[in-house]
């Protein structure tokens, strides 16, 4: 499986989170976002929650308020990307019980620590959520 990105999105289209798996100028980030953000909200409720754009497989799903988009290679299972989702969600989920926007906003680090646990070079490594949230449990104890 090779994702080359992940982003949490407001429902307003505000980028709160972004990690790229492949060299991207930073120049071009913002308008990806942006208009991804667009495509999906402009989609109807009937539609499925993947779409090919551009060079990428585009698999989002809802939670609460934040919408999660990655992006893959085009042949990738959407059902796998779909399971990595809620794997991401479900340990932010355990960490922060629940995860909110506020959470992401000030937690950027931890997200990241989360999501480098999961995903390395854009390959699924880890998916037994204790060993995921293992380095933030250890850096709290530290504290």
């Amino acid at each position: 499986m090779m994702l080359k990105f992940v982003l949490m999105v407001t429902k307003q289209g505000q980028t709160r989170f972004s990690h790229y798996f492949e060299s991207k100028d930073l120049k071009d980030r913002p308008p990806l976002e942006v208009d991804l953000a667009r495509k999906i909200r402009l989609r109807t409720a009937d539609q499925c929650s993947f779409f090919d754009y551009q060079d990428y497989r585009i698999v989002y799903r809802f939670y609460h308020n934040i919408l999660i988009i990655t992006a893959s290679d085009a042949e990738e299972n959407q059902v796998t990307v779909l399971e990595f989702i809620q794997l991401f969600m479900e340990a932010l989920h355990t960490y922060f019980s629940p995860v909110t926007e506020i959470d992401i906003m000030y937690n950027l680090d931890k997200i990241h620590m989360v999501l480098e646990e999961i995903v390395i070079n854009g390959c699924i490594v880890e998916t037994n959520i204790t060993n995921i949230l293992e380095p933030l449990t250890l850096m709290d104890q530290k504290r």
